[in-house]
């Protein structure tokens, strides 16, 4: 069974850091071995994995894990800054969670 968080809009930075490191979605999903669709619902932070579409309001922390170690990077490098200050903000939202979980997850 997979964690998933969920609550609020998230906002991830998949796209930002994957192109970064010369990764394209497709080369993305391969590598990280996970679902295209869901590389895709995470690339463009939606939950129809369509550019513009309703907003992501979950996330798989396995899949999250994979998908930044793949990119060399923590889990918590791939949230927006936005979903940080959220968390500093509304300490009753969902991000603290996330943000505590995902540094348990990195170290």
């Amino acid at each position: 069974m997979s964690e998933v968080i969920e609550k609020r809009p998230l906002h991830l930075r998949l796209r930002e850091v994957a192109e970064q490191r010369g990764h394209t979605m497709s080369s993305l999903a391969r590598d990280a071995r996970l679902n295209l669709n869901q590389v895709r619902r995470y690339w463009y932070n939606t939950t129809n994995g369509l550019a513009k579409g309703p907003p992501l309001r979950e996330v798989s922390l396995p899949s999250l894990e994979t998908l930044a170690n793949l990119l060399e990077v923590s889990p918590a490098d791939l949230l927006s800054q936005e979903c940080i200050v959220q968390e500093r903000i509304e300490t009753d939202t969902i991000s603290l969670p996330v943000k505590q979980r995902l540094e348990q997850i990195a170290s």
